[in-house]
């Protein structure tokens, strides 16, 4: 702690004025000195060691001058007014700038946290309230005022949560931790369609593709990217390839199609479709028999055949398990289908949410909109395309193919980042604090998934600039993660509520602790909200008393707005999507359309369907005196359930 006693300040002064003699100061309060052309001591000081501090320093000033001039030039103008004793009747005052701890006895301090990089003293993480008592020090009089600074500068987040339950529904449901539009029904397809997307990875654009094993680069997602041209095979019988929906599904049909190259006689002639409501890896869970079909021979070049199940019920994921084919070595599928209905749920249009008031606290500068759960790290395609830096200790390069960290954060499992031995790290900085709760990590799905970290830390940083640098903190330890199978995901929560701009997992210990690997990693937590669509407004309206507010402000694309008042009300506008539905209620023939009575209401062009388009001529206003003419025509709006546009057309 610095200590600057009044008297010892005038003792020094003697010491001072030899000081100002020796840098040509002696004509300070005459103006006659020779500093004209430096601002103050310190900027002389700073010329002289630009020289040879060593020599020329050390020859102009002692060590004791030196300590004290910059001392008085540190504390200033804000040192010399609070030493004014006619003003403040201070003999003695303690100034301590926290440059270390020793102006804080430990003994008797608690829940505090002491930040030697920006030398500030902070709440401990996980503590409401810190209690501060400095060491004892003597002075000559009581103190009449104790002057604390706060620290302002650093970016905190306070997460205040939104009870939806609350606040005014108009046409908007909660459902879990969302709010959601009012269902009003639910649409059915008319006939059957494949319901698997077509799949670029196991496991993109969603669910994930599985099998019990695959020969060479014929991976399993292969059998289902609607592409014949390419196909998934296996070594041998009694294996299966299958796909995991993101929510149950009720399928009615199976498609098979033979590859289109050669040998569709490795196509099954005997199999087993199969379904599980439980499995959570296409391996794992319970499995049922839906059906088994046998001699399935004879198959041509690219040859499509469709298999009916009986099944009544939706179930998350469904397999085909081989159980012969007419040439048995390395059985293949080019591709699979799993055909159903689609369903969806019908929406009312528009619906409303205003939340109560909110109170912020005081002095709010920033608020922003965020969403849990949300994948915080973009699909990478290097170190920093598109956005962000990924960084790692180290990466191993095998046989000329570097397993480079930005593999982790690609979205492709199929590839991987590892390190030389544990102990290593790889991690992602991104361009603003992000809140994370959570990491998902994925392991190789080729091949060694025992080199999955089974023990690691989840470190943070808010002042690395590389990943490497800086301060960093241990904010979750995760142990006993064993015997990870292939392509097996896993997610762990982390106990976090702070910002910080990097994260990293370092590995600790895995199965097979020669070359760790990750395949995936992604980092989960609070993101702001994607505001692009039309689909979502949200706005705010701000108050200083909890008693008049301001109009409903929308807020920025990125869900934030500055310098809110004390005081907010949220609106959420939510509309639904303008997707046009067909349903097949019967299949007229076209002996059928003579017994139809034509209105202006209904058309038919092989089927019969509400009319959707509607044109009539414009009339011209005969009243109408300016240059020109006018052009009018009056729409019944009775008559009509929805006007999607109206188009005026030469």
């Amino acid at each position: 702690m610095d200590v600057i006693s009044y008297q010892k300040a005038s003792k020094a002064k003697e010491e001072i004025r030899n000081t100002q003699d020796r840098l040509g100061m002696n004509g300070t309060e005459q103006e006659l000195d020779i500093r004209d052309i430096y601002n103050n001591v310190d900027e002389r000081i700073a010329e002289l060691e630009k020289k040879n501090p060593e020599v020329e320093l050390y020859n102009r000033v002692s060590d004791v001058s030196a300590h004290t001039m910059i001392n008085l030039n540190k504390h200033n103008l804000r040192v010399s007014s609070l030493l004014n004793q006619s003003r403040y009747s201070l003999s003695d005052m303690i100034v301590d700038d926290f440059i270390d701890e020793s102006g804080i006895d430990k003994s008797m301090s608690v829940n505090y946290l002491y930040d030697g990089l920006n030398n500030i003293i902070k709440i401990a993480e996980g503590e409401s309230q810190a209690e501060i008592v400095t060491v004892v020090e003597e002075v000559e009089n009581i103190p009449l005022q104790i002057v604390v600074s706060q620290a302002t500068i650093e970016q905190h987040l306070k997460l205040q949560l939104i009870n939806f339950e609350d606040g005014m529904h108009d046409n908007t449901i909660i459902n879990g931790d969302k709010i959601e539009l009012r269902k009003i029904g639910q649409y059915e397809s008319p006939d059957l369609q494949n319901l698997i997307p077509k799949m670029t990875s196991d496991t993109s654009p969603e669910g994930f593709v599985f099998a019990s094993s695959h020969y060479s680069n014929r991976y399993p997602w292969l059998a289902f990217n609607h592409d014949g041209s390419d196909f998934w095979n296996t070594t041998s019988l009694n294996n299966y390839v299958g796909y995991q929906f993101t929510e149950p599904k009720k399928i009615e049909e199976v498609a098979i199609t033979a590859r289109n190259d050669t040998t569709p006689d490795r196509t099954p002639s005997e199999f087993i479709i199969q379904a599980s409501s439980n499995t959570t890896d296409g391996t794992n869970g319970e499995w049922v028999d839906l059906v088994q079909f046998n001699n399935e021979t004879n198959w041509e070049l690219g040859e499509r055949r469709i298999f009916s199940i009986d099944n009544e019920s939706s179930f998350i994921a469904y397999r085909v398990l081989i159980l012969n084919a007419v040439r048995a070595d390395y059985p293949s599928i080019a591709e699979i289908d799993f055909l159903g209905k689609i369903i969806k749920d019908i929406y009312i249009p528009n619906g409303i949410y205003e939340s109560n008031t909110i109170d912020l606290g005081n002095s709010p500068k920033k608020i922003s909109i965020y969403q849990d759960d949300r994948s915080l790290v973009p699909k990478m395609n290097s170190y920093a395309d598109p956005e962000g830096l990924v960084f790692a200790s180290d990466y191993y390069t095998h046989i000329n193919e570097p397993r480079y960290p930005w593999l982790a954060f690609n979205q492709e499992p199929s590839d991987f980042w590892n390190s030389e031995g544990v102990g290593g790290y790889v991690g992602y900085k991104f361009k603003t604090p992000k809140v994370v709760t959570k990491i998902s990590m994925t392991a190789r799905n080729d091949s060694s998934p025992n080199r999955t970290p089974s023990s690691f830390l989840v470190q943070a940083s808010n002042d690395t600039t590389d990943g490497h640098d800086g301060n960093w903190f241990d904010i979750q330890r995760v142990y006993g993660e064993n015997d990870w199978a292939l392509g097996e995901i896993r997610e762990f929560d982390i106990d976090n509520r702070n910002l910080y701009n990097a994260y990293r997992v370092k590995v600790l210990r895995a199965d097979r602790e020669d070359f760790p690997t990750i395949a995936e990693l992604q980092f989960i937590g609070y993101g702001t909200l994607d505001l692009k669509e039309e689909d979502i407004n949200i706005s705010i309206a701000n108050s200083l008393d909890d008693v008049i507010f301001s109009d409903y402000e929308s807020i920025g694309s990125d869900g934030s707005i500055n310098s809110p008042d004390r005081f907010i009300k949220i609106k959420v506008e939510l509309a639904a999507e303008g997707e046009k539905l067909e349903t097949l209620v019967h299949d007229f023939t076209e002996e059928e359309k003579a017994d139809f009575e034509e209105n202006n209401f209904i058309e038919f062009d092989e089927a019969a369907k509400l009319k959707t388009s509607y044109s009539d001529p414009m009339e011209v206003d005969t009243y109408f005196t300016g240059e020109g003419a006018l052009l009018k025509k009056a729409i019944n709006k009775i008559k009509f359930k929805a006007i999607e546009k109206v188009e005026v057309i030469k």
